[in-house]
């Protein structure tokens, strides 16, 4: 729409400041010299893009889009495009098409089946059971449900376990798609506060209590390991201390273990799995996928949780919504039966693609912050809050990336960016040092 894009123009060069009110469609269509129809239509792309927000009786104001400048800005040539915004790996191909070989093979034995299992395949079950148990939380396949993809897991839960108006605590930062299903699901998320630097990095559990007290949560979404954006890793003490205040207030923990088996440090241990901490079962949930430590392709997600609540989950579904595609569950079946093979890949790619990222920033970025954590992001805190201007900027320059405020739910983290390691490190070098430029030309 060549009317959404002039405003976008305007807004970009500061004649149109934020804040803004436009004219009303009908005064935007007479002033133009265009039809109504086309004033609308250019108004609904402003809408969908974030640019503006309007309200029933009141005329649009432009805003920033919740994932900063960025969004709005022109596209360079997509040869030239960098892309670091995106935290979907690049799959392993001999391992991929080796993978799905396997399981085409078995595909046959299913033609004569008219209906897929509720529950998802029973040996896949077991074998996403047998993950849980050699992690240290002892599991049986009626305790496992597999899903189309950690997200479908999500809503799932969300909607068998709380009800339209509950509070949900939620992480800040975090997932943004786990925000917005909450939202979206008409539940009311509050905020449970990540420490970080200046303060000490990690869950404070004072802090946690106090969280709970004020927003008196249904449930807690969390994501323990390799935390998404921060890479932050829950440790023992304050695993324990968290089971301990959900149980108390009989709060379930949703947690989120879609980024467990991503690490730059295979050989360091880790804590058992959160649901292991929690006594009462019926107040741990955890969902998972092979979306990170796989492929993004194969949407294959599960829940680990009672078996009561598992036939809740399952029940609550018709037949054909109950799980993903018989050939994403056998592929995901050879997954599980070369899991070694597999963490150790994409834990070499890891390993390679942050000790690049590292060694980048410190010579693009040198005064910049990066947190010691873990999994397959750099959370990065800038001398200056300027994260989305430099996203902004460094768009125009071909590289995509996304700035803290889109992991908050509010302008939170405007000194911070997301550097996921998911690109090759000739690629990550590219992409922070031009960062770095951009970032020099900020003034």
């Amino acid at each position: 729409m060549a009317i959404a894009s002039e405003i976008r123009a305007l807004v970009l060069s500061g004649q149109l400041p934020v804040g803004a009110q436009l004219p009303s469609e009908r005064a935007s269509a007479e002033g133009l010299g265009v039809s109504r129809t086309t004033a609308s239509a250019a108004y609904r792309v402003l809408r969908t893009s974030g640019l503006i927000t309007t309200a029933q009786g009141r005329r649009a104001v432009l805003q920033i889009p919740r994932g900063g400048v960025a969004d709005i800005m022109p596209e360079p040539h997509e040869g030239e495009m960098i892309d670091l915004a995106t935290g979907a790996p690049m799959p392993h191909s001999e391992l991929l098409e080796s993978l799905y070989r396997e399981a085409a093979s078995m595909l046959p034995v299913f033609f004569s089946r008219t209906s897929l299992p509720v529950y998802g395949l029973l040996e896949l079950r077991r074998l996403v059971a047998q993950r849980f148990t050699e992690r240290g939380l002892p599991t049986e396949e009626d305790e496992v449900l597999i899903t189309a993809g950690a997200q479908d897991a999500l809503r799932r839960v969300l909607e068998a376990e709380t009800r339209r108006g509950d509070s949900v605590l939620v992480e800040q930062p975090t997932y943004p798609q786990a925000a917005n299903l909450v939202m979206r699901a008409g539940r009311a998320p509050a905020s449970a506060p990540i420490g970080l630097p200046p303060d000490e990095p990690g869950w404070d559990s004072e802090k946690t209590a106090a969280a709970y007290t004020r927003a008196r949560p249904i449930c807690h979404y969390t994501i323990p390991d390799g935390h998404n954006p921060t890479g932050l890793v829950m440790g023992d003490d304050a695993r324990r201390s968290l089971a301990a205040t959900a149980e108390s207030a009989g709060t379930t923990l949703l947690v989120d273990e879609t980024t467990t088996e991503l690490t730059s440090y295979p050989d360091r241990p880790r804590p058992r799995p959160l649901a292991s901490y929690v006594r009462n079962r019926r107040l741990a949930v955890t969902v998972g996928s092979l979306s990170k430590i796989y492929w993004p392709g194969l949407r294959v997600g599960w829940v680990r949780a009672g078996p009561e609540v598992i036939a809740s989950l399952a029940m609550s579904q018709s037949g054909a919504e109950a799980s993903c595609s018989i050939m994403d569950q056998l592929t995901a079946m050879q997954v599980f039966r070369n899991m070694d093979s597999v963490r150790a890949i994409r834990s070499a790619q890891l390993s390679r693609s942050r000790a690049a990222a590292m060694q980048a920033l410190a010579d693009a970025l040198p005064d910049a912050q990066c947190i010691q954590g873990d999994g397959f992001t750099l959370w990065v805190r800038l001398s200056r809050p300027l994260a989305p201007a430099l996203c902004a900027s460094a768009q125009a320059r071909g590289v995509r990336i996304r700035p803290g405020p889109h992991f908050g739910f509010d302008e939170s983290f405007s000194d911070y960016i997301r550097i996921p390691l998911v690109q090759p490190p000739d690629v990550l070098k590219e992409g922070i040092g031009r960062l770095g430029e951009t970032y020099a030309q900020l003034g």
